[in-house]
């Protein structure tokens, strides 16, 4: 998928349900998350779910012209070492993946986790189309 369709499509789900599409709190940057917070209360109740069934989520977010996929997972569900992951598709665009130390994912984890992303200044760059650490929590 080129940049331009990404970007296409990221559009069109905000127009079809704006609800969908949230703000990065301090950077304004919009996303669309795909699984529920786990300080989403309302949401998780609607859903049936607890804050502790929240241990990853997924999110396509909108940042500097293109959409990137991000996933970010707490450690104790994964064998990845916590850190930030990028690769770049063969199809193009970026992938990234956040391991976090904390159990259940929260906005607030996973906002800081986008500003962690884009201020690691690698978040667009090309990188194998295999995750690649970029920064280490250790």
């Amino acid at each position: 998928m080129t940049q331009a369709e990404r970007v296409s499509d990221f559009t069109s789900r905000v127009k079809h349900s704006p609800e969908s599409a949230y703000l990065h709190r301090q950077h304004q940057w919009r996303y669309i998350p795909i699984h529920p917070l786990g300080d989403e209360l309302k949401d998780l109740q609607r859903l049936g779910l607890q804050s502790e069934d929240c241990l990853l989520t997924d999110a396509y977010w909108e940042i500097d012209g293109d959409i990137i996929f991000l996933e970010v997972i707490g450690h104790a569900h994964t064998d990845r070492d916590p850190g930030l992951y990028c690769r770049t598709r063969d199809e193009g665009g970026n992938v990234v993946l956040a391991v976090l130390e904390n159990g259940f994912i929260t906005r607030e984890s996973f906002e800081d986790t986008m500003t962690s992303f884009y201020f690691s200044g690698r978040l667009l760059d090309s990188h194998p189309n295999t995750l690649t650490l970029i920064n280490s929590e250790q």
